[in-house]
């Protein structure tokens, strides 16, 4: 089944860079987290290592659009208030790791 909208060599480029670098974004996380990453959810789980990786990786797109998006596929999928999870670490994750988009 494919999205509509989806953009497939966008989708390709997320899970290639998210398998490659999944133990490095673990780390990056774990500090922002209130348990280890291999106990999350897997849905918020994997919202987290996408938003991440976008967040560390494309910094051409805005941090606001990253949180965004991950906190719309966390409402849509993820647990009940999974979604206020998912934006609590990422605008975290975007404080510190774009100090001069986030200030």
């Amino acid at each position: 089944m494919q999205a509509k909208h989806a953009d497939a060599d966008y989708f390709e480029i997320l899970i290639r860079g998210v398998c490659a670098e999944h133990e490095q974004l673990d780390a990056a996380l774990a500090p922002l987290l209130n348990r280890r990453p291999a106990e999350l959810d897997p849905i918020e789980h994997a919202l987290l290592l996408i938003g991440s990786y976008e967040l560390r990786e494309q910094p051409e797109l805005p941090y606001r659009v990253i949180v965004s998006e991950a906190v719309g596929l966390a409402r849509r999928f993820g647990a009940t208030d999974g979604h206020k999870f998912v934006n609590a670490v990422l605008d975290h994750a975007a404080h510190l790791w774009r100090p001069e988009e986030a200030a």
